[in-house]
């Protein structure tokens, strides 16, 4: 059988149809691969400017405050929920031992006595 033949016989088609589905979903799953790759990539990024963002706000505030800082304040400055704000900064409480108490108006207060 010579070269022409092979070429013009349904094997080498059915043979290569499966190459090029095998190829196509080879590029199809790396494309998904990279584009999930990206994406959590981005929102590392995000979280990580966020949070760099939140840090940098709460330090001002409590220089600002001699130590002291409300959870209102806090989110209002910083543009986030209430809820978020408690999350963020019972969590720099517990680090650094603060004491909290609750204002007239209601509203939780920290005083961080070892960072002022």
């Amino acid at each position: 059988m010579n070269k022409l033949n092979y070429l013009l016989s349904s094997n080498y088609y059915v043979t290569n149809n499966n190459e090029i589905y095998l190829y196509m979903f080879f590029l199809i799953f790396c494309t998904n691969f990279l584009l999930l790759f990206t994406y959590f990539f981005i929102l590392k990024i995000k979280h990580r400017t966020i949070q760099s963002y939140l840090n940098q706000a709460f330090y001002e505030l409590l220089a600002l405050n001699s130590g002291k800082i409300s959870v209102v304040e806090f989110a209002e400055v910083t543009d986030i929920s209430v809820e978020s704000a408690v999350d963020f900064i019972s969590e720099k409480a517990s680090k650094y031992e603060a004491i909290s108490d609750i204002d007239y108006d209601g509203n939780l207060r920290y005083y961080f006595h070892k960072i002022h």
